[in-house]
């Protein structure tokens, strides 16, 4: 039966019976996937943050590289 399919038909396959049957559910998705992202962003911007103080104060200040 799915002999004949590659990838992109089964890609657009994949998409239309998840509109068909997930639909109404697509908004509160994408909500939620846009939240999880943003804390991901907002985690990852602090440890770096926190990453950088943790080396200026271990080695006294920051790198200056100039003679």
């Amino acid at each position: 039966m799915l002999r004949g399919l590659e990838a992109p038909e089964l890609l657009i396959l994949a998409a239309l019976i998840l509109v068909l049957f997930a639909g109404p559910k697509l908004p509160e998705f994408a909500r939620s996937l846009g939240a999880s992202l943003r804390i991901l962003r907002n985690e990852s911007r602090s440890q770096d943050s926190e990453s950088s103080t943790n080396h200026e104060r271990d080695t006294g200040g920051s790198i200056n590289t100039e003679e």
